[in-house]
């Protein structure tokens, strides 16, 4: 992640994960402007950049649910801790489905990063 969009400004930083979700605040040129799940902010080229979407754990619990269906009383499938990452699947209200380890389930859209930017159907 560079200060500026061109290669001539600082890195900032490297990210280490693939996959890791960010919001895209701004472009200019081949350049996006991102914001990570920490609130840090920077550049980046596009070509670093994926379609693909995913979501990230981001909560004070010690964990969180991930149900069968898109409310509290259906089945648990996982427990999943903080900064764990998924694909993202679809958001519906206040719930994202997400897909981990080949299984596929719904949590609530405040416990993730990465959700709430993306147009709810």
């Amino acid at each position: 992640m560079r200060s500026g969009p061109g290669q001539n400004y600082p890195i900032k930083f490297t990210f280490k994960l693939r996959g890791i979700p960010v919001h895209v605040i701004s472009e200019y040129d081949n350049w996006n402007e991102i914001q990570d799940y920490e609130g840090q902010s920077g550049w980046v080229t596009q070509s670093l950049l994926t379609k693909k979407r995913t979501l990230m754990v981001k909560t004070s619990k010690s964990f969180i649910n991930m149900h069968s269906k898109n409310n509290e009383k259906s089945r648990i499938i996982f427990r999943l801790e903080n900064n764990v990452i998924g694909d993202y699947l679809k958001c519906v209200e206040d719930w994202c489905g997400i897909k981990i380890n080949g299984k596929k389930g719904w949590a609530r859209d405040a416990d993730l990063f990465g959700g709430d930017e993306i147009e709810k159907s």
